[in-house]
């Protein structure tokens, strides 16, 4: 029993160890400048577009939908308006256009940006765990949690 709570406790170490420090290092950097960007182009919604955000993200698109409804239903109809903006504003080529840019890995190398531009691998792997733990990350780990989801499907 010990020897597999070991193993269960060493192998995320055996996950990363292929990754040298330098590489580590590098994406760590490249995961801070990414979830900046993100949050840059996220907060220039409505703030309560980027509150419901957050609720799908942390709890549940079915939530988050529920509480729309109680705002919509709360609200003027010219702050329901502007929630809607928010909504077609993340729809549009543009947005969608500024998150990419968001995803720019200079300064690192081919080899590196195809191992994250794959989604799967130690080098995606590390980029995800340092994205869960920094509280600043969530809203860059929810988008790519969701982009890969629909990418699978």
């Amino acid at each position: 029993m010990k020897k597999v709570l070991l193993i269960i406790l060493l192998l995320p170490l055996f996950s990363f160890a292929q990754l040298s420090t330098q590489e580590k290092i590098t994406i760590e950097n490249y995961g801070f400048e990414f979830c900046n960007c993100i949050n840059k182009v996220i907060n220039t919604l409505d703030p309560k577009a980027v509150e419901f955000i957050y609720i799908m993200a942390e709890k549940s698109q079915d939530e988050a939908i529920k509480k729309i409804e109680e705002y919509i239903n709360s609200v003027s109809e010219e702050k329901s308006k502007k929630l809607y903006s928010s909504f077609d504003e993340m729809n549009s080529q543009e947005f969608q256009e500024k998150i990419g840019k968001c995803a720019v890995r200079e300064g690192m190398s081919d080899e590196l940006a195809n191992a994250i531009n794959n989604g799967k691998g130690p080098s995606n792997d590390y980029l995800i765990d340092y994205l869960k733990s920094n509280n600043n990350c969530l809203m860059t780990n929810y988008l790519m949690t969701l982009g890969s989801s629909t990418d699978d499907n």
